[in-house]
């Protein structure tokens, strides 16, 4: 009768697609997570799970992205750093139907996106081939530009006094109007757009 029962547990377990000898525990579950990052669009919340998935209004876009995330003033873009083969770039994201554009191209890496003011620049801290310092790069947003580097430009060194830090985090990193502002490793840093 024990025999019985064990393979009728076994048969049951394999139908119902549990592993293992030890209980019937349910196979582990493919899953996006808790959200990392979001915001709201016009179109659905966007948002970056903790495994790197990025939705819109539940929908999968893309995966491998970073819980670093910027929407247009005019809701038409938003734009997500994301990992690639060099390290990171941006990606600009047509709203609502979820065209992809890669911002930051010929950049290394790229990270820490915000939209100026108007919603017709996105800008990016990063760093190309040329330079070995940190920079802030502006894309045009339509038509999408090349990212050119608008904030520490030919430094050679962190130390040297024109430099300015990037954001600690992602997120405060904003246009204020004229302005683009972020909390450095040293306070608050408000620099005039370029």
């Amino acid at each position: 009768m024990g025999r019985v029962v064990t393979v009728w547990v076994l048969a049951l377990g394999a139908l119902l697609g549990c592993t293992g000898t030890v209980g019937l525990e349910p196979p582990p579950r493919a899953t996006e997570g808790r959200p990392e990052a979001s915001l709201a669009t016009p179109f659905g919340v966007l948002a970056v799970s903790r495994d790197g998935v990025l939705t819109l209004g539940g929908r999968v876009l893309d995966r491998g992205a970073l819980p670093e995330l910027a929407r247009s003033p005019t809701g038409r873009w938003a734009a997500c750093a994301r990992r690639s083969p060099r390290g990171s770039e941006v990606v600009l994201w047509g709203l609502p139907e979820g065209a992809r554009v890669v911002a930051t191209g010929a950049l290394l890496t790229a990270d820490r996106p915000a939209f100026s003011a108007d919603g017709r620049s996105l800008y990016v801290w990063g760093t190309d081939p040329t330079e070995r310092v940190v920079g802030l790069y502006r894309v045009t947003v339509e038509p999408v530009g090349v990212a050119r580097r608008v904030l520490n430009l030919g430094l050679a060194s962190v130390r040297d006094p024109r430099f300015v830090p990037p954001p600690v985090e992602a997120r405060s990193f904003r246009a204020e109007g004229a302005s683009l502002r972020w909390r450095g490793p040293s306070g608050e840093v408000q620099v005039p757009a370029p």
